[in-house]
């Protein structure tokens, strides 16, 4: 979650098959869906989207996946490919979302995919963390839900066994306790990141009062209308978010299942070099700081082999 590249969320508007990208569709393309279009919506944008989702589809075939989490290595792998088809799965809704006008919803699902996207990268750098997730942690949180339910005897007792099999299988370390997402996303950026691109969506998500600040317009008369479409700038931007937080995934899943296969690092580093061109492109809501910054990695991703 790299904060140069974090869009700079205005208080009032809170907030996310490979061949060349041609110049010329954006444009000349109108994003559709099979009921409905939006012209402005940027189709290059879209099309780069599409491109993230075949490429996770890709980089899932034809691999042998662990078939339980045994040590480390096996535990990160089993994350990644869960986050894989969580990813896989909100990226064209996301897309959907945008073109149907669904704007507030285009920033929740963002919030989402910031959260996969966030959870496999801190997995992947922790490897002992994601090994007590997947096993001790993952069975507790299991019992505590049929005990909670209270309505499957048999099925507790059974979660009961399966847990006290994990915890003598995989010793707890010293100090490993499960971490709030704050606590995770906070290795990663600021914390006024962390309260506009993940908090602020999060209020409306859960129907939280304060939600409703970021869909009431005030008019100068004092009045407030219902604010549920966004500027095209400002959605065109969110799009550009969506697949730099899904490119930082495939980073991850690459380097930990296809190490040194050059099609698929060959893939990822262009696309990486068309989102930096794209939020140079739709720069709405990004400090000059972030923008040169973004112009200074074009450069160096251009000058290599």
């Amino acid at each position: 979650m790299s904060r140069r590249h974090r869009r700079r969320v205005r208080e009032e508007q809170p907030v996310g098959p490979f061949r060349p990208m041609t110049a010329t569709i954006s444009g000349t393309v109108t994003p559709t869906s099979p009921e409905m279009s939006r012209p402005g919506l940027d189709a290059e944008v879209i099309v780069a989207i599409q491109w993230i989702d075949q490429l996770i589809k890709d980089m899932r075939e034809g691999l042998a996946y662990p078939s339980a989490p045994e040590d480390e290595d096996s535990a990160v792998k089993r994350y990644l490919l869960y986050a894989s088809m969580l990813i896989d799965s909100v990226l064209p809704d996301i897309i959907m979302s945008a073109i149907a006008e669904h704007d507030v919803m285009v920033q929740i699902k963002q919030r989402i995919l910031l959260e996969y996207s966030a959870k496999a990268t801190y997995f992947d750098d922790h490897p002992d963390y994601a090994l007590y997730m997947m096993t001790v942690c993952e069975a507790a949180s299991i019992l505590r839900k049929f005990e909670k339910a209270k309505s499957n005897p048999p099925g507790t007792a059974s979660a009961r066994a399966h847990l006290e099999e994990m915890t003598k299988k995989f010793p707890v370390p010293v100090g490993m306790v499960e971490k709030s997402f704050e606590m995770i996303f906070s290795e990663y950026a600021e914390p006024d990141d962390y309260v506009w691109l993940y908090g602020a969506p999060s209020a409306m998500l859960h129907g939280d009062p304060e939600g409703m600040r970021a869909l009431l317009e005030q008019m100068p008369d004092g009045t407030q209308v219902p604010h549920l479409v966004y500027s095209l700038d400002h959605v065109n931007a969110m799009l550009v978010d969506t697949g730099r937080n899904a490119l930082l995934f495939c980073d991850r899943f690459v380097d930990r299942f296809r190490p040194g296969e050059g099609k698929f690092i060959k893939r990822v580093r262009y696309l990486h070099l068309t989102f930096l061109k794209l939020i140079l492109k739709h720069p709405d809501g990004r400090d000059n700081d972030i923008l040169d910054a973004v112009r200074a990695e074009i450069a160096e991703l251009e000058k290599a082999p």
